[in-house]
C-alpha cells in the first residue's frame, strides 16, 4: 500500500486554469513536471525548474530540469515528491518555458492511501490555457536605485576590464 499526493496547480494568469493531479508520492519532481506538461498541454521539451519557496511564494532554492554544468547540484530527478511535500499546503513554484515564462503555483491539497495504479492522473480541470504566457515586468536592483534624475558614474578608479586600460590616456583617437 503505497501514498498518493493530490496537487493543485495553478497557472499564474489573470483567467483560472487550474488543474488537480494525483501522483504516487514516491515519484520525482521530473514526474510532477512531466504530468504537468500533459495536464496543461505544453510543449515537450522545453527547459523547466521548480523553486522552493517562503511562504509568500518568493523563490529561493532553484530544483532545474537538469544542469548544463556537470559539476553542479541536484535535478529534479533526485527529489521525491514525499521529501519535498511532507503536509498539505506544503508548495513550490513552476516555471515553464524560460523564453515565455509561464508560472505556475503548486500546493499539496492532500495526501491519501492508494493500493493500485498511482500514476499521474488529472483529478481536476478548470479553465483552458491561454495562446501566449502572461506578460512579465522584472526591474533590476539597478534600476529601483537610480532616480530619473541621476545618472549612473562609475568610481573614479573604476577599471571596466580589469586590465589598466585608461581611456582617458588615450584622448581623441
Amino acid at each position: 500500500m503505497g501514498k498518493t499526493h493530490i496537487y493543485r496547480c495553478i497557472l499564474d494568469t489573470q483567467e483560472d486554469v487550474i488543474r488537480d493531479i494525483s501522483i504516487d508520492s514516491g515519484k520525482t519532481l521530473q514526474d510532477l513536471h512531466l504530468a504537468l506538461v500533459s495536464a496543461f498541454g505544453l510543449k515537450e521539451g522545453e527547459l523547466a525548474s521548480f523553486f522552493q519557496v517562503d511562504e509568500q511564494w518568493t523563490p529561493m532554492q532553484e530544483i532545474p530540469l537538469f544542469h548544463m554544468d556537470e559539476q553542479a547540484g541536484k535535478e529534479m530527478k533526485d527529489f521525491r515528491l514525499e521529501d519535498l511535500f511532507a503536509k498539505p499546503e506544503d508548495k513550490l513554484l513552476y516555471v515553464y518555458d524560460f523564453l515565455n515564462y509561464w508560472t505556475f503555483y503548486i500546493l499539496l491539497l492532500k495526501e491519501e492511501e492508494t493500493s493500485g495504479d498511482a500514476s499521474a492522473k488529472l483529478v481536476f480541470s478548470k479553465g483552458e490555457m491561454p495562446e501566449r504566457a502572461p506578460e512579465r515586468h522584472f526591474e533590476s536592483e539597478m534600476e529601483e536605485s537610480f532616480t530619473d534624475e541621476e545618472e549612473y558614474l562609475p568610481d573614479e578608479d573604476f577599471d571596466e576590464f580589469g586590465d589598466g586600460f585608461d581611456i582617458e590616456e588615450f584622448g581623441d583617437y
